[in-house]
């Protein structure tokens, strides 16, 4: 069929059909085994593709030739044309007008960078390959971080990135580990980058893992085989929240139990039974044998590792510092550990002065905003597990509105979900009151001088409004000016052919019911006569009759991308509040810069971190929007969602000159995955100018976060007052006055972040050790602490459970008869007590006591309470 085509394509000199069929002949050959044939048909179609200028199809084209002859051996070739499918997709970089806009089209580069990679590391080139990989990521971050008319292909020589990433390791006693996901070859390649040793000089090395095993539904959307000249996967729109092949691998985690509380449909990425299971399985040991195991050897002798991972397959969601060893022991026991989003925003990091101290006065603190007048808005998942339940509130957006800007902002009009398509991707829904519309869009019907005209807002926003005031200023298009209008003289406007429905006489809002409903489905048949009511005809029964306007509401199909869900209002974070005054106090913070309650609105946040040099402490909670995000933020005080959340968007174009910003906030980390990164707040804090960024993964209890926080300030921070050394810190003149009111740093940020978590596993360890020594000396047995530190919670409890209850029933000469007492009246039950129990006066000192008080002690190990916070640091 496709050699048909080309000849009439030929006959009739169509030249960007021929370029397509080509394009298609060499897929259909490539397929068939005949790689030679198909290099002749791709090499036919690039030059067409170049000389009518359809660039799509180049890129394609060039990209399809370097497969071929990466897969023949020939990787000098591969190289080149992949390097040129690169640079032709490149060249649109400066046309992107937002963030978002480029983070899409690095995306869209990620299978050609992963090509260049594979056929680099083919060929021996690991170093290259390295930087290659790096080069495709977080780009937007770096050109923001170093050079404003930088592009994505405008890159430094190779060996001066290398040597400048091996003397960065030298200098900071670091191993760099990049992890980079080759979703078509089911592969993970782990680079690690050394600096020099007394053993050793500085490398570079590279290892694979073959994540086949790992890979539920084989990749399939990736795979190389799909792109063609005329069309490829790089042409389709990256799905928004997810990096290439998230969902086909899942290699994140996060604790089994804890969920977003700003998404409750969060099931929507883990509702089919193989991803949940796929979340459930990795435990922390797997992790460890599948990011660690493979490069252990190259991390000896190191102090800090500094992880590099890919967004693919949810990496960014790991929490590295928790992986554990098959002793039981956590990584972060033995180093220190830091996240970046890539190398080359690690080393512009690096290059910036090292604050030693912090100006008493100038930084920014906040806890425990008050949300009591505003709920959250939530975006609806599309999926085919997780559907809108018919009868949820929803708020419907505008149909101009678009929500990929995040600039824009827009208020919903309440509506409820009445149908859905069974794909999660079309709802019908049905507004509450007929007084709701969308100003810039919306036509209402107003009686003047005895006729019904047409009027509209006189506004170019694209909101819903509510016609509920006494009287509104609208624009008559009749009379081509705007009138005030009462309440009373006017009503909405139907088009023939409008799906509506039709409200009881005595019902004033529409309400969702499976049974006795106050409400008939209906299509508009006739216009509105001089009474104000519609001809409409009822869907059940086919009959027409004569309707108020008022008594109409409409009812719409709408794509799930126009659709909010009103969230709950969020919780009060006490904690956060002693957490913010007691951290004002280290940082010797004043009482005008600790925002508490109602004070902390955005708009005088905004104020205040313009003005900050010091650290800025957020204590609230996080909004996460995997959608769209750079709306995502942090939550404050305000009236509505769009007042009260401070967005990632909005964030990134603040100026920062922090060292240090602490989100000490549910889910801070999180985002939209893309190649250029995780876009949401955390990035966005960079992009303002921070140092440094402390966010967290899931969502952390609000007490053990407070004392997590106050910890790590007290290990940060020398606290003690000017002893009269001779400190110095960056740009400082030697003004006495000055030094005594900075408080000096006892350490890089990522070590003290270290040490404070290191200190919390200690302390929580040797409790739980002492009080089964407890019950070790009360029982007459002896103390494996092997087989503590390689139990789990419930293991713990069973075998101590056991153990306890075998010493009670020997104390009761036998325990036969307390055995069945036992079974019969349960541990609860109100039989007799079984002899030699605990009585009421050494009760305190019974080791069923000891054991409830090490169970709650060994509760502050589970990696929730302390692995959520990473650290985003050179």
């Amino acid at each position: 069929m496709y050699e048909q085509s080309l000849a009439i394509e030929r006959e009739t000199n169509n030249r960007p059909e021929q370029a397509d069929t080509l394009g298609n002949l060499g897929n259909a050959y490539k397929k068939t085994g005949d790689p030679e044939r198909a290099i002749q048909l791709f090499k036919e179609s690039l030059a067409i593709c170049r000389e009518v200028g359809r660039h799509s199809a180049e890129v394609n084209a060039l990209y399809n030739l370097a497969g071929l002859y990466r897969k023949k051996g020939d990787f000098a070739r591969a190289i080149d044309y992949y390097r040129d499918s690169l640079h032709r997709r490149a060249a649109s970089w400066t046309k992107m007008k937002t963030d978002r806009e480029r983070a899409a089209l690095l995306q869209k580069m990620q299978k050609t960078a992963k090509g260049l990679e594979t056929a680099l590391l083919q060929d021996g080139q690991v170093e290259s390959a390295l930087l290659e990989a790096d080069v495709w990521r977080a780009r937007g971050l770096c050109e923001t971080l170093c050079a404003p008319n930088m592009s994505p292909d405008d890159t430094r020589e190779t060996r001066d990135l290398m040597a400048a990433m091996k003397r960065y390791a030298s200098k900071s006693g670091s191993v760099i580990v990049f992890y980079s996901y080759v979703s078509f070859r089911k592969t993970m390649n782990i680079y690690v980058v050394r600096g020099d040793t007394k053993d050793q000089p500085a490398s570079c090395t590279c290892r694979s893992v073959d994540l086949s095993d790992y890979d539920r539904q084989g990749d399939r959307s990736t795979d190389e085989s799909k792109a063609s000249a005329s069309t490829s996967d790089d042409d389709q729109k990256p799905s928004a929240g997810q990096a290439s092949s998230a969902k086909s691998l899942y290699l994140g985690w996060r604790p089994e139990g804890v969920r977003s509380m700003m998404l409750p449909q969060e099931d929507a990425y883990t509702s089919d039974r193989g991803w949940r299971d796929a979340v459930k399985k990795r435990d922390l040991k797997e992790l460890y044998q599948i990011y660690i195991s493979r490069i252990q050897d190259l991390l000896d002798g190191a102090q800090r590792i500094i992880f590099v991972p890919d967004t693919a397959a949810s990496m960014t969601t790991v929490p590295f510092g928790a992986l554990q060893k098959p002793d039981g022991r956590h990584l972060i026991q033995d180093f220190s550990i830091a996240v970046v989003p890539s190398l080359r925003a690690l080393l512009h990091l690096a290059e910036r002065a090292v604050s030693t101290s912090i100006q008493a006065g100038s930084s920014v603190v906040v806890g425990n905003p008050d949300y009591s007048e505003w709920s959250p808005e939530l975006p609806v998942m599309r999926s085919k597990d997780v559907q809108l339940k018919v009868g949820a509130s929803v708020l419907l957006l505008p149909p101009s509105f678009d929500r990929y800007n995040a600039d824009l902002s827009a208020r919903g009009a309440p509506c409820v979900v009445t149908a859905h398509d069974g794909n999660g991707e079309k709802y019908e829904v049905t507004m509450c009151d007929w007084r709701q519309l969308f100003s810039g869009d919306g036509i209402v019907r107003v009686r003047l001088d005895g006729k019904w005209r047409r009027g509209r807002l006189p506004s170019d926003t694209s909101e819903a409004c509510e016609m509920s005031k006494d009287s509104m200023s609208l624009y008559i298009e009749e009379l081509a000016e705007a009138r005030d209008v009462g309440r009373d003289e006017w009503c909405p406007h139907f088009a023939i052919g409008e799906s509506a429905t039709v409200l009881a006489a005595d019902v004033d809002a529409f309400a969702y019911a499976e049974e006795s409903p106050t409400y008939q489905r209906c299509v508009v048949r006739g216009d509105l006569d001089e009474d104000g009511s519609y001809e409409v005809e009822m869907e059940e029964t086919s009959t027409r009759e004569r309707v108020g306007a008022r008594r109409l509401v409409r009812r719409r199909k709408v794509s799930a991308g126009r659709l909010l869900t009103p969230g709950q209002k969020l919780p009060q974070l006490q904690h956060s509040a002693t957490e913010a005054r007691a951290i004002a106090v280290l940082l010797r913070a004043r009482d005008e810069d600790v925002l508490v309650g109602e004070k902390v609105t955005v708009s005088e946040l905004k104020e205040r971190l313009g003005q900050s040099q010091g650290v800025v402490h957020l204590a609230t909670h996080g909004y996460v929007d995997p959608q769209v995000g750079d709306r995502g933020g942090l939550a404050f005080s305000g009236t509505c969602h769009d007042d009260a959340i401070l967005s990632a968007h909005h964030t990134a174009k603040l100026r920062l000159r922090s060292p240090l910003v602490v989100l000490s906030a549910c889910e801070s980390a999180l985002g939209e995955e893309f190649a250029e990164g995780v876009l949401g707040i955390g990035r966005a804090f960079l992009l303002a100018g921070a140092d440094a960024v402390i966010s967290s993964l899931w969502r952390v209890d609000d007490q053990q976060t407070c004392k997590l926080m106050q910890e790590f300030y007290n290990v940060w921070l020398d606290t003690s007052q000017n002893d009269g050394h001779d400190h110095k810190s960056n740009g400082d003149d030697g003004d006495d006055d000055k030094n005594n009111e900075d408080v000096w740093l006892r350490m890089h940020v990522v070590d003290a972040w270290t040490e404070t978590v290191r200190a919390w596993l200690h302390r929580s360890q040797k409790e739980c050790l002492d009080l089964l020594r407890e019950i070790c000396s009360i029982l007459g047995v002896g103390l494996d602490e092997k087989e503590f530190y390689l139990s789990s919670l419930k293991e713990l409890e069973d075998a101590w459970g056991k153990r306890i209850r075998e010493w009670r029933m020997k104390r009761s000469g036998g325990g036969g008869t307390a055995r069945r007492r036992n079974r019969k009246f349960g541990r609860g039950g109100r039989g007799p007590r079984i002899a030699n129990a605990p009585s009421e006066e050494d009760k305190s000192t019974s080791p069923e006591v000891f054991l409830g008080r090490m169970l709650e002690a060994h509760k502050l190990l589970d990696p929730k309470h302390w692995a959520a916070f990473q650290v985003v640091a050179a």
